[in-house]
């Protein structure tokens, strides 16, 4: 990756006798899996991560509240209570993905394709083209799948 260039940034190097840096970041490759696996280690690792931050979260909120009731501070207050909210977005983030992951595990793949109610559906051809393909129901109207 070729380092990006920037005149001010040059002329602050050149003026300060320092030399700036670029730092490549490597990524980690995932390996093609089956689907059904990588689903399962994303949801296994978002779910652990959300437990890892819940306790964290919980340390901070009791330590947070021993320093609000020490210094009888509003501040200290309002920052507890914001840390007490966000360990309830927490909860709930951590139910949503459980409820996603059974609406993921319960789809059929065969109800997925499956539609149920279908709106708004155009007819290109004529009217005696429509009368024929009514009046016979077991002639299929032919039709130009690209245009759908």
């Amino acid at each position: 990756m070729k380092p990006m260039s920037n005149k001010v940034f040059d002329a602050l190097d050149k003026t300060f006798g320092t030399m700036t840096e670029t730092e490549e970041i490597s990524r980690p490759i995932v390996p093609v899996g089956k689907k059904d696996e990588q689903l399962e280690d994303d949801f296994q690792e978002a779910r652990a991560s959300l437990k890892r931050a819940m306790s964290y979260s919980e340390s901070a909120v009791q330590s947070i509240l021993e320093v609000a009731q020490n210094s009888d501070n509003p501040r200290a207050f309002e920052v507890a209570v914001q840390a007490i909210k966000l360990m309830s977005d927490q909860a709930k983030d951590a139910m949503e993905i459980q409820e996603k992951k059974q609406k993921i595990d319960i789809t059929d793949p065969k109800q997925a394709s499956k539609i149920e109610n279908q709106t708004n559906i155009l007819f290109n051809g004529s009217t005696s083209d429509l009368l024929k393909a009514l009046s016979a129901k077991k002639e299929v109207i032919e039709h130009d799948s690209a245009t759908d």
